[in-house]
């Protein structure tokens, strides 16, 4: 670099100075009067200018007199010469401080500050659209290579800069390369008429493989992408060595391509010995109310910006996490720069989709997209809203609120598919607009995904009013696609204009796309969804597209040019076009399985008739000759086609319309049921206009059409169609020919079908007349009954080859129509219990003539896995025998008839033992245990078990004893030991035992002083009432004869419990209901008495029986 200065100061001597300003008043002055090989050199001070250059000179300061080898950076030159944008440019399309373009040129910029640029207005030509990006804050170069050495770039690009100049408003940022921009395309342009400037396009000027812009300082420059330096078709080297930095990865040594970009990475930079602050962290925090760009961007103190902080990200492995504080981030609010553009290993977070808006605020004048991520690896982006995007000029890749593209934009190869790896996760992205993809494009990638995503009220000019995917391999889950919209597009003719996808356009897509959700979207061609290329080969699955509008075709999906995908589980609902209000197929092979198109409408005006209020499907045509194209053949399997309507016809699905468009070439309905469907017109089933249908083990009932006579309400053939009905059911279509399959001018062939009044012609194995056949239609359940005659009345062999080719049914052979009928089992299975018998009942079965015996399964499993008894059975009635007590068992029965049936619905049995006795008392005596129940009253009662032991269980130390009484008396006891009773009932069987008693004889000690009662005394028996035990005590303070006598209440003598001498003490006796001979006395009031030589006392007591 010294040999670079000593070179150019000796070449003054060869060619002119030209000093500013004591020769002339301002810099662009100096540059219009130099000649190539001229030297402008600038006295210190501030320049306000918006300079152009296209001549080979040089630009300095007077720094070119010092040697910048040393301490380049504290040069007074350098810091005291300033180039300034911050005044209004005379153009406004041209705000960069300096403007180098044309010719290969490549003059030489030295010892300069320039600060405050607001970048110039550029012209991307992209997919035949041009859209402006405004770049090159300081320093625009188009078709130059100037040598940049020695100077400061400070502060250009930013929105506070265009704000605090009076410029232009804060829409009119830069939006690539906030230092320097640089273009070397023919699909760039400047934004201007042409200028006045020359322009020689015939430069013999070699373009240099490196160009120099080395020993720069780059401070607080911004943009959206190439924050210092942005390179665009330049396929050279970019020398930026012994530069300075905001920030560099210090052990790379290195920033990153957000910092210094260049697209498709077509230009190399060069980066020995830059400098700068060291990156130290891998976590970010924004805030747009809270933060500063001047802050370390930590959680207590974030940065203000986004696009600010993603030139802190490494550019080699290392993965930088971004947490962006909820608030709004938009131009106005925070000074952000749109479009932002995400490199790669970065993780960018939002608060929560719903309070962390990043708002572009963009519109057709100024234009941003709100985000682009390039090819990438680890890029995620998540909890946050995205709006106001406008990027018509993007051309075909599009992406108003978010673009993920491969890193070539302006290729349209289909097969160029670039890694592309970005997820993109809890987004809403609204209000945005572009020609493809107006709230998100995926362009060319391949491993992005996309899930938890609303996308609503985006509108776009072309494809996809909500989202745009172009040759791409990605996955699609939990996105809900909302109130988008794509109109109009460009006029090509008839039938009109081309704006296809109002909630999605599939222009070749692979992957799987899971819960996905279009509502209520519009666009010409697609309302809900619309696909076009044969990569399409998509598989989608649960999902729902309802409420969508088109113009044209395909209320809820357009599919057309070879598109072939699966569509699994859709609901296709209360969608409107002009034909095809639930799904239009031209030209393609999708495969719809288990789907439903319900209440869709063929009723928009547009041109000609209605066609297809479910299903419109129809070959390509040439739009200006009409000629047909390549054909279609669809299938649709286990569907339901139901509620659609038309004025005009084929109210469920109209397959081709020769008079318009060419015939396709087939379609396959199998197990497809068409019910209640109704055209103003012709026919509210199916019309086969053209072309070859199979319709196969489909039931078309309850459709109606008009009072046109050819009407039909189920199947009309029409215009050399070919119908080939097998195993279906064409019932109770109302129509006034009363003919439910109407050929006109065309071939069918009915076998094994069920359909009146059809001619013996058209085929074999036919039912014309048979009663209604089905258990439940009023609410939807169009399965064959018990007993009709369609069951097993179908053909495994469909294409009659003598093959079969259907291998799962019930029964001897397939059914006709849609639900292949069950085994039918028995009914009526019931059960009575009477111990120890279970007696069993069912239905005779008289729907099976070749029934040969019942099977009947018992088991103590409810789902007859384990422990199941199987029984042969001709009659319908069965005893079962010596079955266990309290077991549940589990019956069902089925037939046979060549085939086992299926079984009964089972019914639960059990044998419960009665209840035990209850009121199980007792009380204590010294060592006996007293002990009474409540006596049985069952008629068939025998005898008490009564059950002691030591075992709470009692599956241990058991005594058992059988007692015609409802009292014992236990005695000879161990004190303090637990004893267990419990006792049940004979009763024919064993009752239930009472629930167990816990008894223990304690051992009291008592001390001298109580051993002895201090008087006589006669206590209330207990209990009282009672039955039939209770227990009496009384206390004797001395020796004593005892006499203690039970009276009724005539004074006859009923028991003597005590007679005879007794020591002083605490006594009791138990009274069992029993006279003085053993009998039990009557219920009733009793008197007991005690008796002394000093002492007598009478209570009375209740027996209760």
């Amino acid at each position: 670099m010294k040999l670079l200065l000593i070179f150019m100061i000796l070449t003054f001597s060869f060619a002119d100075v030209i000093h500013v300003p004591d020769e002339e008043d301002n810099i662009q002055d100096g540059i219009d009067n130099a000649q190539n090989g001229d030297t402008v050199l600038v006295s210190p001070g501030i320049y306000y200018e918006h300079l152009v250059l296209q001549k080979e000179i040089v630009i300095a300061s007077y720094a070119i007199y010092d040697n910048l080898e040393n301490d380049w950076l504290n040069n007074e030159n350098i810091q005291q010469t300033i180039i300034s944008g911050a005044e209004e440019p005379e153009n406004e399309n041209r705000g960069s401080c300096l403007v180098v373009r044309d010719n290969n040129i490549q003059p030489t910029i030295l010892g300069l500050t320039f600060q405050d640029g607001r970048g110039t207005s550029m012209e991307v030509t992209e997919c035949d659209l041009k859209r402006k990006q405004r770049s090159g804050g300081a320093i625009l170069i188009y078709k130059a290579y100037p040598t940049i050495t020695y100077n400061r770039f400070m502060g250009n690009g930013t929105a506070q800069a265009s704000l605090e100049g009076g410029g232009p408003e804060a829409t009119e940022v830069v939006t690539s390369g906030g230092g320097i921009g640089h273009f070397d395309d023919e699909d760039v342009e400047f934004d201007e008429d042409r200028s006045p400037l020359v322009r020689d396009l015939n430069s013999s000027r070699t373009v240099p493989g490196t160009m120099v812009i080395r020993n720069n300082y780059f401070a607080n420059n911004s943009s959206g992408n190439g924050e210092n330096i942005y390179s665009h078709g330049y396929d050279g080297s970019i020398d930026v060595s012994g530069s300075v930095f905001d920030n560099i990865d210090c052990e790379e040594n290195i920033v990153n391509g957000f910092v210094l970009h260049s697209i498709e990475n077509q230009a190399d930079y060069v980066q020995d010995d830059i400098s700068g602050a060291c990156i130290e962290s891998s976590e970010y925090y924004v805030s747009s109310s809270d933060g500063d760009d001047s802050n370390p961007g930590s959680e207590t103190e974030p940065f203000k910006t986004i696009s600010h902080t993603l030139s802190f990200v490494k550019d080699e492995g290392a993965l930088t996490t971004i947490y962006v504080a909820q608030g709004e981030y938009s131009r106005e609010e925070n000074g952000e720069t749109f479009p932002i553009v995400i490199p790669d290993n970065v993780h960018l977070i939002g608060d929560e989709a719903e309070n962390t808006i990043l708002d572009a605020s963009a519109d057709a004048t100024n234009q941003a997209a709100v985000m682009i991520i390039p090819e990438c690896e680890t890029v995620l982006v998540a909890n946050m809203t995205l709006k106001n995007g406008y990027s018509e000029g993007h051309g075909c890749s599009g992406g108003g609120g978010l673009l993920v593209t491969a890193d070539d934009r302006d290729n349209q190869d289909f097969s160029d598919i670039r890694i592309n790896q970005a997820q993109i996760n809890n987004l809403i992205i609204e209000d945005n607009h572009s020609h493809n993809g107006g709230g998100v494009s995926f362009w060319r990638v391949s491993g992005a995904s996309i899930s938890d995503v609303e996308v609503k009220n985006n509108t776009a000019t072309f494809n996809g009013g909500g989202i745009f995917v172009y040759c791409s391999i990605i996955t699609i889950d939990d996105v809900e696609s909302t109130g988008n919209s794509c109109f109009p597009g460009v006029d090509f003719g008839f039938p009109g204009t081309f704006a296809f996808g109002g909630g999605i356009m599939l222009a070749g897509m692979e992957g799987a796309i899971t819960n996905f959700t279009a509502s209520n979207n519009s666009a010409i061609d697609g309302g809900g969804i619309a696909t076009s290329g044969s990569m399409n080969t998509w598989i989608m699955t649960d999902a729902t597209i309802s409420g969508n509008e088109a113009s044209n075709l395909g209320g809820g999906m357009a599919l057309v040019d070879q598109a072939q995908p699966t569509i699994i589980d859709a609901v296709f609902d209360n969608n409107t076009a002009w034909s095809g209000g639930g799904v239009s197929v031209g030209t393609t092979a999708p495969e719809f399985e288990g789907c439903s198109f319900t209440n869709n409408h063929a009723s928009v005006t547009a041109f000609g008739e209605n066609l297809g209020g479910g299903i419109f499907i129809f070959n390509e045509w040439d739009y200006y000759n009409w000629t047909n194209q390549t054909g279609s053949w669809p299938t649709f399997t286990d569907c339901i086609i139901s509620g659609n309507m038309t004025p005009g016809d084929g109210a469920a699905v109209c397959f081709g319309y020769p008079s318009m468009i060419g015939p396709p070439d087939g379609a396959t309905f199998d197990r497809v049921l068409v019910v209640d469907n109704h055209a103003n017109n012709y026919t509210g089933g199916l019309v086969v206009s053209g072309g070859h249908a199979e319709i196969i083990n489909c039931t078309i009932v309850g459709n109606t059409a008009g009072n046109n006579i050819y009407a039909s309400g189920g199947v009309d053939i029409t215009w050399e169609g070919y119908a080939e009905i097998v195993n279906s059911i064409i019932f109770n279509n109302a129509n006034d020919g009363g003919y439910e399959v109407v050929p006109f001018n065309s071939y069918v062939s009915v076998d094994h079908s069920a359909i009146p009044n059809i001619q013996a012609s058209w085929g074999n194995n036919n039912i014309t007349d048979f009663d209604f056949p089905f258990n439940s239609p009023q609410i939807g359940a169009y399965t064959l009954a018990p007993g009709t005659p369609l069951i097993d009345a179908g053909t495994a062999d469909v294409n009659g080859n003598g093959e079969d080719d259907i291998l799962d049914y019930n029964g001897h052979a397939p059914d006709m129509g849609v639900f292949e009928a069950p085994m039918y089992g028995p009914t009526g299975l019931h059960f009575e219990v009477d111990e120890p018998l279970v007696t069993l009942n069912w239905d005779p079965v008289t729907y099976y003539p070749d029934l040969e015996y019942y099977i009947l399964q018992r088991s103590t499993d409810s789902l007859f896995f384990d422990n199941s008894d199987t029984l042969q059975l001709i009659e319908t009635v069965y005893e079962d025998i010596n079955l266990d007590w309290d077991i549940p068992y589990y019956y069902r029965v089925a037939a046979f008839a060549g085939i086992l049936s299926e079984y009964s619905d089972p019914v639960t049995a059990m044998i419960e033992r009665g209840p035990g006795p209850t009121g199980f008392q007792h009380f204590v005596q010294d060592t006996m245990i007293s002990l009474w129940w409540d006596a049985s009253t069952d008629q068939d009662f025998e005898y008490y078990v009564l059950e002691r032991s030591t075992d709470s269980l009692f599956n241990v130390d058991v005594d058992t004893n059988m007692l015609s009484e409802s009292f014992y008396n236990d005695s000879g006891l161990e004190w303090d030991t637990p004893y267990y009773y419990r006792v049940a009932s004979f009763v024919g069987y064993l009752t239930e035992y009472s629930e167990a008693l816990s008894v223990t004889v304690q051992w009291l000690a008592i001390s001298e002083g109580d051993q002895t009662p201090s008087a006589y005394a006669l206590s209330q028996n207990y209990p009282n009432p009672f039955n039939p035990l209770t227990k009496i005590s009384y206390e004797l303070p001395e020796d004593a004869m005892v006499f203690l006598t039970i009276y009724d209440m005539m004074g006859r003598t009923i028991k003597n419990l005590v007679t005879g001498s007794q020591a002083a003490g605490y006594r009791s006796v138990i009274w069992n209901a029993t006279d003085n001979h053993g009998r039990s006395v009557s219920a009733g009031l009793y008197v007991y008495t005690i008796e002394t030589g000093k002492f007598r006392n009478t209570k009375k007591m209740l027996l209760l029986k």
